[in-house]
C-alpha cells in the first residue's frame, strides 16, 4: 500500500501525471541528475537523460531511479544524432545542465537539474528545474522553468518561470509567483554552439530579473502586506501600535520607579 492506504499503483499513476506540470528531479543511481517532465517522458514511470542518452526507469512511489536503458522510444524527442537539429537540442542540453549546476547548489549539494528536448514546429524545449524540501524543517520549495527556443532568422526564446515555497510549521503558508516572458530575439548566432550561448544569456537575464522582483515583493510583504493580513483589532479591542517606541519595556519599567 501507498501513501494514505492508496494502492501503489494508483500512487503512482497520480505522481507519473502530476510530473507533466510540476517536473520534480530524481538524482539516479549514478549520481546524474534528471527532470520528470512531459517532454522527455517515453511512458509510464520513464524519463529520457539526454545528457547520458538513456531512458531512466523511476519509481514514481518513492521518486527514486531503479533502472537505465537505451533511448528506445525517445528518438524523437532526441533529434537525429548529428542532424541539425539534434545538435543544437545537444548544445541546449549541455547549457542548461551547466546553469542547473550553477543555480540550483547550495553548500555543496546540488538539488536541480536542467535539460532540452525536441518540441513541435523545429523548436527545441528547454527546462530547469530546482527543488530543495527539508520535512524536518517544515518547508519546501521549488523554481522551474520551460523555455522554448526557436533558431534559423527568426532566433528567438520565450518562456515561462515559476516559483512554489511552502512553509507549514503551525500553519500552512504557500507562495506562488509566476512570470511569462515574451518571446526575446538572438540577433547575430550562428551555429548550434552561438545559439545555445545567446539562448543561455537570455535565460539568465529573464530569472536574474523574475528573481529580483520576488525578492522585492517579499520585502515589501514584511513591511506591509503581513500586517494587513492581521485582523483589525486584537482580542483587546485595542488597535495595534506599529511603533517599538511604544512598547519598550525599559521605557515602561523607568516611568514605574524600575519595580
Amino acid at each position: 500500500m501507498g501513501e494514505a492506504g492508496l494502492p501503489d499503483s494508483a500512487v503512482e499513476a497520480v505522481r507519473d501525471a502530476h510530473a507533466a506540470s510540476s517536473m520534480p528531479v530524481c538524482k539516479t543511481t549514478d549520481g546524474a541528475y534528471i527532470v520528470l517532465c512531459a517532454e522527455g517522458r517515453v511512458g509510464p514511470g520513464k524519463f529520457l537523460d539526454s545528457k547520458g542518452k538513456r531512458v531512466i526507469t523511476v519509481n514514481m512511489v518513492t521518486g527514486e531511479a531503479t533502472d537505465a536503458a537505451a533511448t528506445e522510444g525517445g528518438e524523437a524527442a532526441l533529434g537525429a544524432e548529428g542532424s541539425p537539429i539534434g545538435e543544437v537540442r545537444a548544445a541546449l542540453a549541455s547549457a542548461a545542465e551547466e546553469m542547473a549546476a550553477s543555480s540550483f547548489q547550495s553548500r555543496g549539494t546540488r538539488h536541480g537539474a536542467g535539460d532540452a528536448f525536441v518540441g513541435s514546429g523545429g523548436s527545441i524545449v528547454v527546462v530547469l528545474s530546482g527543488v530543495k524540501a527539508r520535512v524536518g524543517n517544515f518547508w519546501a520549495a521549488q523554481w522551474r522553468s520551460r523555455w522554448r527556443v526557436t533558431g534559423g532568422a527568426a532566433a528567438a526564446v520565450s518562456g515561462r518561470i515559476e516559483v512554489v515555497t511552502h512553509c507549514f510549521e503551525n500553519g500552512n503558508v504557500q507562495m506562488h509567483a509566476a512570470k511569462d516572458v515574451p518571446a526575446v530575439s538572438l540577433e547575430g548566432v550562428s551555429g548550434a554552439a552561438g545559439l545555445a550561448a545567446a539562448a543561455r544569456g537570455a535565460i539568465h537575464k529573464a530569472e536574474d530579473a523574475f528573481q529580483q522582483a520576488v525578492m522585492a515583493e517579499l520585502v515589501k510583504a514584511q513591511g506591509s502586506t503581513l500586517q494587513e493580513l492581521r485582523r483589525g483589532l486584537p482580542v483587546s479591542g485595542t488597535p495595534m501600535v506599529w511603533k517599538r517606541e511604544a512598547h519598550r519595556v525599559r521605557t515602561a519599567l523607568a516611568g514605574k520607579g524600575g519595580e
